[in-house]
């Protein structure tokens, strides 16, 4: 995140579920679980992203992409 938009992304644990975990077992790497918006504001009736917090996680997901690809 930070080589792509320059902010700094902040670290927290998390107490939901994703598919990680079985991923994690399965292909024995590491994950990172990451996107957009608040983690209180999820599944809500008025879930929303900021427009901002959305261009910032697009710029992230395409830096992401275009290291891995080479």
């Amino acid at each position: 995140m930070r080589a792509a938009t320059g902010a700094t992304p902040a670290l927290n644990g998390f107490s939901g579920g994703t598919e990680a975990a079985f991923l994690c077992r399965a292909y024995g790497m590491p994950m990172v679980i990451c996107g957009p918006g608040q983690l209180a504001d999820g599944h809500t009736v008025n879930e929303s992203v900021a427009v901002a917090e959305l261009q910032r996680a697009v710029a992230t997901y395409a830096h992401v992409a275009w290291s891995l690809l080479g």
